[in-house]
């Protein structure tokens, strides 16, 4: 708390100053008897006033001085509490889809494609920064390893323990691997995602499986290919190697030419194993330029910080309750009415309940947590709360309004999402421009805007959109 301490507004302490001068002149007026010291004679004076009316009190004046003090320090805004910004991020959901069948163990890559693949798995895990991701293992059957979420670090704990030994059924099913993942996406609402497929290949029949699995879906289908189109035999435990029905040794090879058409025909890409993190560049770029959805996060450790001067305000009640005693009440009413009314400078309006308790921001996030969007943009004074309550209001213009008042990097990256919601394309662009030159690797500028830039360049797409037509991304606040 000491280490943040400081004041919001710290040229408000320059009325500190002032203090002592006020404190001498209510002091002078008080050593002064009575008025009528200007018209009647010292020396007859002191016969004519009564002797208690000399007793003089300078409670008054140091109550004065001491609700003066406060009020600067309550305009000076003390603070040592950031408050959490919203800022929208990606929440595409990715499914990494596993093939553990007994292939996975072949050798033709050292020490094994398991093994490789098992690094690999891990770099892409550690690459994807934002959205949601999953992972689904299969070989006879299909399982979730883990469901969609955000925690990659639980995820890459879990891959050192993938082996073909920890399947129930031995086999190569891909068409149930990708089946699980698909109800993955789908299941937690969302209506479009990715799949990353790990394999060596895809039997046939699982390739015409997949055709009824992926069509009428929003889901794009990636590959990695493990292996090398060479092959080596399967190895089996006992030093033996796997064998067709005719007592063949059979050779497990990489079928990159279907692997690269499955891939195509479902709107994604293909990459085989590479010893850099080409392959994981090339499908996560594939990712990223399919329609995914965004929300509001509250982020910490913004320039917003809690203003808590509106509390120092309280201390000025209890120099009220003097105010209450023969004297005091009109020197003590004036300033703190006075201190009251320029901390929270408002238009006149009638009062309710809340102004009396909560300050605009508070009333507001109320409003926002009651879903009343409506009443929580117009209590708002933070821009970026105003925002984002008139961006679920569908009030998106006006959020853009509002989130361009920032001047900031996630100001404009915000208000460049309200305007690609509002319709405004060509717009939405200008702003993540903004955003980018104020904050060149802001990644998620980046991905919106190379997603807004082919929306706008379909022929669909009316290259001067009108406020109410919305594009095809569904970008969303939840």
């Amino acid at each position: 708390m000491f280490a943040d301490f400081h004041f919001l507004r710290p040229l408000w302490l320059v009325a500190l100053i002032f203090t002592p001068i006020i404190g001498m002149g209510l002091w002078h007026l008080k050593a002064k008897n009575n008025q009528w010291q200007g018209f009647v004679d010292k020396a007859l004076l002191a016969h004519l006033i009564v002797p208690a009316q000399h007793r003089i009190s300078y409670w008054p004046s140091v109550l004065v001085c001491i609700a003066w003090m406060l009020s600067a320090i309550a305009m000076a805004g003390p603070s040592w509490k950031k408050l959490p910004q919203p800022q929208y991020s990606d929440q595409q959901p990715l499914v990494i889809v596993v093939d553990l069948s007994p292939s996975m163990l072949v050798q033709d890559i050292k020490p094994s494609r398991l093994v490789k693949m098992r690094f690999k798995l891990i770099d892409l895990l550690k690459s994807r920064q934002q959205g949601l991701t999953a992972m689904v293992v299969y070989a006879g059957d299909a399982h979730v390893l883990s469901p969609l979420s955000d925690d990659n670090q639980t995820m890459i704990s879990l891959v050192p323990t993938l082996s073909p030994d920890i399947m129930p059924v031995s086999g190569s099913r891909t068409e149930e691997g990708i089946a699980l993942a698909v109800s993955l996406i789908t299941d937690q609402g969302h209506a479009s995602g990715s799949i990353i497929l790990f394999t060596d290949g895809v039997a046939q029949e699982a390739q015409q499986a997949l055709q009824k699995i992926l069509q009428d879906t929003n889901i794009s289908l990636s590959i990695i290919g493990v292996g090398t189109q060479n092959g080596a035999p399967i190895p089996l435990t006992g030093q033996s190697f796997a064998k067709d029905s005719q007592g063949n040794i059979v050779i497990a090879k990489l079928a990159v030419a279907k692997l690269q058409a499955l891939a195509s025909m479902y709107s994604g890409v293909y990459a085989g194993l590479s010893l850099n993190n080409a392959d994981v560049d090339t499908v996560l770029s594939a990712t990223s330029e399919s329609k995914y959805s965004l929300v509001d996060t509250d982020v910490s450790g913004m320039d917003q910080w809690d203003d808590f001067g509106q509390w120092v305000v309280f201390l000025l009640l209890i120099v009220g309750l003097f105010s209450f005693r023969r004297g005091y009440i009109l020197q003590c009413v004036g300033v703190g009415v006075f201190s009251l009314l320029m901390l929270k400078p408002v238009p006149a309006m009638a009062l309710e309940w809340d102004d009396f308790w909560l300050t605009g921001n508070q009333q507001g996030a109320k409003s926002l947590q009651q879903q009343d969007y409506a009443n929580a943009a117009e209590a708002f004074d933070d821009t970026s709360w105003k925002g984002v309550a008139q961006f679920k209001d569908d009030e998106y213009l006006s959020a853009a309004d509002s989130f361009g008042q920032q001047n900031s990097a996630d100001g404009y990256y915000n208000q460049g999402n309200a305007l690609a919601k509002g319709g405004e394309l060509a717009q939405a662009i200008q702003a993540y421009d903004k955003a980018l030159l104020l904050q060149p690797e802001m990644s998620d500028a980046i991905i919106n805007r190379a997603l807004v830039s082919k929306l706008l360049q379909e022929p669909s797409a009316n290259k001067e959109p009108s406020a109410k037509k919305e594009p095809s991304a569904n970008i969303e606040p939840s």
